[in-house]
């Protein structure tokens, strides 16, 4: 357990797809966004450019 008392996720389980494909795109929208617009880019823009929801983010 971790020190807030939440179970940590396994490492020995594999990750789902859609959850690593999500994480893909926003890595690399959000290094297009930050470099065409700075550290200032709100968040609200990558989540809306990577096409996921903003609790995705």
């Amino acid at each position: 357990m971790t020190a807030d008392g939440k179970t940590p996720p396994r490492a020995d389980r594999a990750r789902r797809t859609d959850a690593q494909r999500n994480e893909n795109r926003l890595v690399e929208t959000a290094r297009e966004v930050f470099i065409a617009q700075g550290t200032g880019a709100p968040l609200c823009m990558v989540a809306q450019r990577a096409k996921v929801g903003p609790a995705t983010f």
